[in-house]
């Protein structure tokens, strides 16, 4: 390399370290303190919430934005008076024609630590599908926003770490719960639908038993005006103990133990679901027996239909083979929820 080529690259570098070193440095000497209304309009119009919170700093790296601390979202007056949830810590990443605005609106929303509360009211409606209908994501295609939808054409981001979920029917707070949820959720108002990938372990308040461990879940929902649009989804547990599931879901121990691999996948509807998939377990025996010498696999594999409206489960084929024995099981359920009649 020539001397001349030489000192422009190293002019070139210092330029590039002089202004990282300021965009690293800036903002420490910078009041955020003067942005926290226009903060608070734009995480109000991003969540559709009331939103108060602590200390708040400015960031130029690796994008421009604000860090919040201690922050409380409030819940909508007919689901309760309980936050709708605290957070820890969000990082809100400003969208780049925003940054000299005086409106701040956000394209990422990082949460660490957050806590939920989801809620169903007395009229059957979660708090959850208010907030979908308030984004915008619900809208027929081609039709505009309403005033309490997000602009057309700029999808949220948000990424949640370590967050805790609860489930309310109306003031009860229920024993079922989702622990160290990691989630990635993409709204998008222009194409009317939402992207996500949770991992959650799901654990009962109520029962001394640990979580079976992590299901993962992603897919794509359209929700359409109603919240009964097209979904598509796949589920996922590995190494997955049944000792532990089967208390997560019946509230009570059998106890039996075995070792569960798991894939679901959904499409359908809410209220309609088609659910297929196919299970391996192994390992499968009486938690007071001594462990079998042959781990004897069990392969299951499924189809069925839960039509949530008609309170009606319709197995379609569920298929279970071990050792040299095949079983094959068709029929329905009927009213599933309250006295279920089986067909």
């Amino acid at each position: 390399m020539n001397p001349r080529n030489r000192r422009r690259v190293r002019n070139l570098s210092l330029l590039l370290l002089l202004l990282g070193g300021a965009a690293w440095l800036v903002p420490s000497y910078f009041s955020a303190e003067r942005y926290r209304r226009r903060l608070e309009a734009g995480l109000e119009r991003a969540l559709h919430r009331p939103v108060k919170f602590g200390a708040v700093s400015f960031r130029l790296l690796p994008r421009p934005g604000f860090t919040i601390e201690n922050a409380e979202v409030e819940e909508d007056s007919d689901f309760g008076s309980e936050p709708f949830a605290r957070v820890d810590r969000i990082e809100c990443d400003l969208r780049w024609g925003s940054v000299w605005r005086s409106r701040k609106d956000f394209a990422r929303l990082r949460l660490y630590r957050p806590s939920f509360n989801l809620v169903l009211n007395a009229t059957g409606e979660w708090n959850v599908g208010r907030l979908l209908r308030q984004s915008g994501v619900t809208a027929p295609a081609g039709a505009g926003p309403d005033a309490a939808s997000s602009r057309v054409g700029e999808p949220l981001d948000l990424e949640v770490e370590d967050a805790h979920i609860d489930f309310k029917v109306g003031a009860n707070k229920k024993p079922f719960a989702l622990t160290d949820v990691r989630a990635r959720l993409r709204a998008d108002p222009a194409e009317r639908r939402v992207e996500f990938r949770i991992v959650a372990s799901p654990v009962r308040s109520d029962l001394a038993v640990p979580t079976p461990g992590p299901v993962e879940a992603e897919g794509v929902w359209t929700p359409g005006r109603d919240l009964q649009g097209p979904i598509a989804a796949n589920l996922r547990a590995r190494g997955a103990l049944l000792y532990d599931w089967i208390p997560i879901v019946t509230g009570h121990n059998p106890g039996l133990y075995g070792v569960l691999d798991c894939d679901v996948r959904l499409s359908g509807s809410l209220s309609n679901l088609t659910v297929e998939g196919e299970s391996h377990l192994t390992q499968f025996q009486r938690w007071s027996e001594l462990p079998p010498s042959d781990p004897m696999p069990w392969t299951l594999r499924f189809r069925g239909q839960l039509h949530r409206g008609h309170e009606r489960v319709l197995v379609e084929s569920l298929e279970a083979s071990f050792r040299d024995s095949h079983v094959h099981l068709s029929g329905s359920v009927d009213y599933f929820s309250n006295s279920p009649q089986l067909d």
